[in-house]
């Protein structure tokens, strides 16, 4: 079983769904509703601390794609925590760093979390500036893809940005916190506000942006960043269907 021992916004415990409200509310408080990812994937972390479950789908589908990762059972969650993204040899220019919906820390493994309902894993990289004057949007986003998939921007067009800065700031949080694992965990949650044609778009982005990736036979994968950092690095994909409330 995965225990979270604590759950922690800005450095204040969080033990109920008014504190995570209060201490790690999401960037657009209009997202703050059932049906919407920022309060039911909340919900969802407080469940699983507390062992109290109010989904479909029971935490197998999450704990199993944890294990396939560590054998960590403990960890510590930190709501809404900020990555910067600069290491020893990458400085991807972005001062705003990578804001993870959550980050899990064990004893061998960091897992960085992008939950998603109905939204879109940002915009393609197409749609970005990166033809634009500003050198720094030029920088970030043709090196952050080469340091992810070897390859250039332009290459990269249909590649969703939060694929890229998601990966990218779970490899440099393990690093930052001396663990050799990383586990970059995207979360569908399916409530009465999602419908297929919304999951299998993320399926389908998720899918073409793995296919970019080099794979070992034991499921992690090769990025530059990662080899640079020494990290082993593993990317997975759940479904969590969520009851009405």
């Amino acid at each position: 079983m995965i225990n979270i021992n604590k759950i922690e916004g800005n450095g204040n415990i969080i033990s109920n769904i008014d504190e995570w409200k209060e201490y790690a509310p999401p960037k657009d408080l209009k997202q703050w509703k059932y049906g919407h990812s920022a309060q039911e994937f909340a919900e969802f972390i407080l469940n699983v601390k507390n062992n109290k479950f109010t989904f479909i789908d029971n935490p197998e589908v999450f704990e199993k794609a944890i294990k396939e990762c560590t054998c960590c059972n403990e960890f510590d969650f930190y709501a809404e925590h900020k990555t910067e993204l600069v290491t020893r040899n990458f400085d991807f220019y972005n001062r705003n760093g990578r804001q993870h919906d959550g980050l899990m820390v064990g004893n061998d493994i960091v897992i960085g979390i992008e939950a998603k309902a109905t939204e879109s894993l940002d915009s393609y990289l197409g749609d970005k500036p990166i033809y634009d004057n500003k050198p720094s949007h030029k920088k970030r986003y043709h090196d952050m893809t080469k340091a992810i998939t070897g390859k250039t921007a332009i290459e990269c067009e249909k590649v969703r940005y939060q694929l890229l800065s998601g990966t990218a700031g779970t490899i440099i949080e393990a690093h930052n916190r001396g663990v050799k694992n990383a586990l970059f965990l995207l979360i569908t949650l399916k409530t009465y506000k999602v419908n297929n044609s919304m999951i299998e778009r993320n399926k389908r982005d998720i899918s073409d942006f793995l296919n970019l990736l080099k794979k070992d036979n034991d499921g992690s994968f090769h990025t530059q960043l990662s080899d640079d950092l020494g990290i082993k690095l593993y990317i997975k994909h759940i479904v969590i269907e969520v009851l009405p409330f």
